[in-house]
């Protein structure tokens, strides 16, 4: 299997430096004036329930990508 995400070689070494994991979900945003979106966030840690997540092993951290991620075209990190 190829790559899940790109991540940056600045992020790979943070990502090692702080735990070996990274955690790819999605966080709502909300506008002013109404209406709301989500975005993607990557975060240097595992989650805190890893069950609700797609397991991935790359460049020699674990990837953790949330399962309602269909909407998660590409990630770069």
């Amino acid at each position: 299997m190829g790559s899940v995400i790109d991540i940056d070689n600045n992020a790979l070494a943070f990502i090692k430096e702080n735990g070996g994991a990274i955690t790819v979900r999605l966080s709502p945003r909300h506008g002013c004036c109404g209406g709301s979106t989500n975005i993607t966030v990557a975060e240097a840690h595992q989650p805190d329930n890893a069950k609700q997540f797609q397991r991935y092993v790359q460049n020699d951290v674990t990837v953790y990508i949330v399962q309602s991620s269909s909407t998660l075209a590409y990630v770069s990190v």
